[in-house]
């Protein structure tokens, strides 16, 4: 626990699951909408959304878009790798975190966040799809949260996500711009 009375937390999200749970009930995940959630009960140390990405899409724009979204403007580390890696990552920042906030629909994160997390002593929060709330993620959490409850879904508009990521992005271009002007060393530029 930190000085400010919550305890710490380390956000871990397996995104091809919940992406493809949310999916069916023509939902999509509110990344902003998540960590605001999460922020009114848990000092955020450490937060991640795990997916493996095929050459192809890592180097498309649309896909450094989205990195660029969640690093920069919501604070969510993007990691190449799925299930396996974000259980690796689960012990690597175990000294870090009071709570580990799994967000997963996969059958197996039960299984990872009793034996790793659970086994080191660590409370764990489930995070899933109502759909899925009464799993064996409840049987291995501490607490286990519906997803669509903590207002971190919304209705899928593939537009609208898009949108949101070119209005991020414009704001950055923009900053960029204004950088530009700045004359750099407090020296002043020289115009013609």
């Amino acid at each position: 626990m930190n000085g400010n009375g919550k305890k710490d937390a380390a956000i871990f999200i397996d995104r091809k699951s919940i992406n493809r749970e949310l999916r069916k009930r023509g939902l999509s995940f509110n990344y902003k909408g998540f960590i605001e959630a999460i922020k009114s009960r848990y000092e955020i140390v450490r937060a991640a959304v795990y997916d493996r990405f095929s050459p192809e899409e890592i180097s498309s724009e649309k896909a450094k878009r989205f990195v660029h979204f969640l690093e920069r403007i919501v604070g969510i580390k993007v990691v190449d790798g799925g299930l396996l890696i974000l259980a690796a990552d689960l012990v690597r920042y175990l000294r870090t975190y009071d709570v580990a906030i799994l967000v997963s629909a996969d059958p197996r994160a039960p299984y990872i966040a009793d034996s790793i997390v659970q086994g080191a002593g660590k409370e764990v929060v489930g995070i899933t799809p109502k759909s899925l709330l009464e799993t064996e993620l409840k049987l291995a959490c501490n607490e286990v949260c519906d997803l669509e409850g903590l207002g971190a879904t919304a209705p899928y508009n593939k537009s609208d996500v898009e949108d949101e990521e070119n209005d991020s992005n414009k704001k950055v271009v923009s900053m960029e711009k204004d950088k530009a002007k700045k004359p750099q060393n407090g020296k002043k530029k020289k115009t013609a």
